[in-house]
């Protein structure tokens, strides 16, 4: 790869991607850097998928040509966000979709757990009714996950039990 890199000449580019490759098996990594404009590896190197690594690139990039960098996508690693932010520091930082739905996920996972636990906490202390609450996180183990072109949102929507979802969905 290394030697088709050399032979594109030297890169310009203002939007970059970055992320990691597997080498072989073990954890063994090397960044590859994309020219996103132009749909092109530009960079392929490091000794793994630390900070310095990275740093490599924009040290061979030159400190012109870094600058001229507006946008760089890439995944949520914290070593790639710092040598772009220590490198390119005008450029933007955009994570990829597929680690922020992850983190979102996880994080609604957590919020759902919580907020069942504490419904069935409150039906074992008979302050509501075994059904009050629970067709909400039941609504929302179906809404969350879904793609927002296939719900159908309306105020006839009901939950297993008949009932209208929205009143405790909004507080949820």
């Amino acid at each position: 790869m290394k030697a088709q890199l050399s032979r594109s000449g030297k890169p310009k580019p203002k939007v970059i991607g970055v992320d990691e490759v597997s080498i072989r098996r073990g954890h063994t990594y090397r960044i590859v850097v994309t020219d996103l404009e132009r749909g092109r590896p530009i960079w392929f190197g490091g000794k793994d998928r630390s900070e310095e690594s990275l740093i490599e690139f924009f040290a061979e990039l030159g400190k012109p040509q870094s600058a001229r960098i507006r946008l760089a996508v890439m995944d949520m690693w914290k070593p790639f966000r710092n040598a772009t932010e220590a490198s390119a520091p005008q450029a933007a930082i955009l994570y990829d979709k597929f680690h922020v739905m992850r983190h979102l996920g996880e994080a609604l996972d957590r919020v759902r757990k919580s907020e069942y636990g504490r419904l069935v906490g409150l039906v074992a202390a008979h302050e509501v009714g075994p059904t009050q609450g629970i067709d909400s996180i039941d609504l929302l183990m179906w809404i969350l996950p879904s793609r927002v072109s296939g719900l159908e949102l309306t105020p006839h929507a009901k939950t297993k039990r008949g009932q209208s979802p929205y009143a405790t969905l909004g507080t949820s």
